[in-house]
């Protein structure tokens, strides 16, 4: 199917360099909240925008899957399905 849809998959090391790269960018992207003393935030930041990208890529070749934030889990709020 991942052919059909013109999608290539790429080998377990290559994602995990590809996945390295995002959670770099993503850091440099919220440097400045370092900058002004939210560094304990960053992190979790990145991680929980990591899933979620990996979430989005998922529900883009047709898995449905819920892509939500883990504050919405833990609080109950409606949970996005997809497809819709």
């Amino acid at each position: 199917m991942a052919e059909e849809l013109g999608y290539v998959w790429v080998s377990d090391k290559e994602y995990a360099m590809l996945l390295s790269k995002l959670r770099l960018k993503m850091g440099e992207i919220l440097y400045p909240l370092r900058a002004y003393g939210q560094d304990v935030y960053v992190e979790g930041a990145i991680a929980e925008c990591v899933e979620l990208t990996e979430k989005f890529g998922e529900a883009v070749r047709g898995k449905e899957v819920n892509i939500a934030t883990k504050r919405q889990l833990q609080q109950g709020d409606r949970l996005v399905k997809h497809p819709l």
